[in-house]
């Protein structure tokens, strides 16, 4: 399904970052499925209603090793995205040949224990294996490029962003240091690594300063090596191929704002020689709306995605929430305005399609970027729990979500969102919302909504409350209520 207005009039310059995503699937690349995540539940590649929502949509990234898990304190989720965490390729595979598994161990060790599946990102090229900045025939040849993972303390050296200096700008060479690290990885993760990433945001230059040619070179090694059904190369030296048949392979997440990527506008869409169509199982992005854009933006990246994709592949938003994205937008500071945005970016997402959304983050509570949850003490924090004002709604909006089944996808009447739900026990909800409005130091301004029927007889708030309904009308705003025939069966 292809939304129609007022997304396209909104994101038609979003259509290019995206099709690297679809080429790396492409028509027939992918499965359908994931070795965790069923496409139900209006997870289908394409939106609308299919059945209850699962629990597999809720993804998270949590930062700090100490931090509580989300399940510990009410926010159950299904499962994490290692980014940001002391376990990129950089910090990890110290020299050719060595390897510090200490912390990737622990990472992964305290999501197995807490049930949830596991994405790995794979990136971050170390010093040893990096292209140097000025040598074109490997990287960019620009010296002026700082990489933005140094400013990542703990997870990163410099120059992460450029590629692996045995990787020629047109995908040729041996690759060595890549496929020596993802087969290290595979083989010592077995079964216990869901799915793997590619790389993080390469459409950024900060992110990466390799070519399309590269990402699909580095995309196929790592198919070979971990799925063995593909993707092998002949220049390329293997010692274990098909090590972990059960994994999923993830595309390169794109994020906004968007770079030209015309190598795979000419070489792959117009048939060149791209052969990256189907090294991934799940086609990724990063829902980063823009800076001060409403939560309901994010549906025109998944828009424009959609427009390159066969419709079958999940589609996961690996990262995102308001925070600071890449291109330096400012941050939303308001707690009722973050409040506002984390339900409806969970509720639009959802309902659009979009088989699991990983928030970025759980904890980065000293640059107020995205937080749910905050250690005691730090003013973020609402309650005893630690939860943040966006983390109650958070909280608030998953028990709204999961385990009901949406009646049909969200519709836009003006500025006023409509999301039906039912339930067993002839329950019914709709969640409601007025886009126009907005918050500013305590005070969120509403409209009137007349309730369209007299089976809703109470609401609930994204603070936990629940309200009588009297006279036919609610007040509407900024953040979304919930309309029900009752409790939550």
């Amino acid at each position: 399904m292809v939304l129609t207005s007022p997304y396209n009039r909104r994101f038609a310059d979003l259509f290019v970052c995206v099709v690297l995503l679809g080429t790396l699937v492409g028509c027939g690349g992918g499965t359908g499925t994931t070795a965790a995540v069923s496409t139900g539940g209006g997870g289908t590649g394409g939106g609308g209603a299919s059945g209850p929502v699962g629990p597999a949509f809720f993804g998270m990234h949590i930062n700090n090793a100490n931090s509580p898990l989300p399940g510990t304190l009410g926010v159950p989720i299904s499962g994490v995205r290692l980014w940001d965490t002391q376990t990129s390729w950089a910090t990890t595979n110290t020299s050719s040949g060595n390897f510090n598994w200490m912390n990737l161990d622990f990472r992964v060790n305290q999501a197995l224990n807490a049930n949830l599946d596991v994405l790995y990102e794979l990136g971050r090229t170390p010093a040893w294996a990096q292209c140097a900045s000025s040598d074109a025939t490997c990287g960019s040849g620009n010296t002026t490029i700082t990489c933005a993972y140094t400013t990542t303390p703990g997870d990163s050296t410099p120059g992460d962003c450029f590629p692996p200096s045995d990787l020629n700008v047109d995908g040729s060479g041996s690759d060595q240091a890549w496929i020596n690290w993802v087969t290290a990885v595979a083989t010592r993760y077995k079964g216990q690594i869901a799915y793997y990433e590619i790389w993080n945001e390469p459409n950024i230059s900060q992110m990466w300063q390799g070519t399309d040619a590269q990402l699909v070179r580095m995309a196929a090694d790592a198919r070979c090596i971990i799925i063995g059904d593909k993707g092998c190369n002949s220049q390329s030296t293997y010692t274990q191929t098909g090590i972990d048949t059960s994994a999923k392979m993830i595309t390169p997440a794109f994020t906004y704002p968007v770079n030209d990527i015309g190598v795979y506008l000419t070489t792959v869409l117009n048939g060149g020689s791209g052969t990256g169509s189907s090294f991934a199982d799940v086609v990724a992005f990063h829902g980063y709306p823009g800076a001060n854009n409403p939560p309901e933006n994010v549906l025109g990246i998944y828009n424009s995605l959609l427009g390159v994709m066969s419709g079958s592949q999940p589609v996961f938003d690996t990262e995102g929430s308001w925070g600071e994205n890449a291109g330096g937008a400012s941050l939303l500071t308001d707690p009722d305005q973050q409040a506002a945005f984390t339900s409806r970016y969970l509720i639009v997402q959802e309902s659009a399609g979009i088989v699991r959304l990983y928030w970025y983050a759980w904890d980065l509570y000293a640059t107020d970027d995205g937080d749910l949850w905050a250690p005691a003490g730090n003013s973020l924090a609402v309650n005893n729990s630690g939860l943040t004002e966006a983390g109650v709604s958070y909280q608030q909006t998953e028990s709204w979500l999961s385990g009901a089944t949406p009646m049909a996808q969200c519709s836009e009447n003006g500025t006023v969102w409509t999301c039906g739900y039912t339930r067993s026990g002839s329950y019914q909800a709709l969640a409601v919302w007025d886009e126009s409005q907005t918050c500013s130091n305590g005070t969120c301004g509403t409209s009137t909504f007349t309730v369209p029927s007299s089976q809703y007889t109470q609401y609930q708030d994204v603070a936990g409350n629940t309200h009588a309904i009297n006279g036919g009308t609610v007040p509407i705003g900024a953040k979304p209520i919930l309309l029900e025939t009752g409790n939550i069966p």
